[in-house]
């Protein structure tokens, strides 16, 4: 192996220490850090996840869990996952084999937030609603 070789599965490998990272953001990372070595960076991620220290299926697992629990909904995490070069299929396992009750999760953001689930105040329901939709949830009153 050559040093420059070396020195992209080591910081590649030191990144994946962190946290899990996509291909995507990983390849990003990687070649600003060594740029003109596109290939060479490409090679050493697929070596990295056909020896499974990368995976975006554990990517999406992960970053899906992180989320929910921070307060956000479906739409925002699956947008989120977009931006960060997971596939659709991959976002779709992960959903699949998640077992989070959408509609729990919203109630507890929102009484978190508000103190309420709904409110017969016009203002506050439409505080309400914005809210939840800036958060990634579905609207719809219970």
């Amino acid at each position: 192996m050559t040093d420059l070789k070396k020195k992209v599965r080591d910081s590649a490998i030191r990144y994946l220490s962190l946290r899990e990272y996509t291909k995507f953001e990983l390849c990003r990372k990687l070649n600003v850090k060594f740029p003109g070595l596109e290939l060479e960076v490409a090679a050493e991620i697929d070596f990295l996840a056909s020896k499974g220290w990368q995976s975006d299926a554990r990517f999406a697992e992960s970053f899906l869990r992180h989320r929910a629990a921070s307060g956000f909904g479906p739409r925002r995490i699956r947008q989120e996952m977009r931006s960060k070069g997971l596939a659709d299929e991959e976002a779709d396992r992960a959903f699949a084999e998640c077992e989070i009750d959408w509609s729990a999760r919203r109630s507890e953001v929102c009484l978190k937030k508000f103190g309420v689930l709904d409110s017969d105040d016009r203002a506050l329901k439409a505080k309400i609603a914005r809210f939840l939709q800036y958060r990634g949830f579905e609207l719809g009153w219970e």
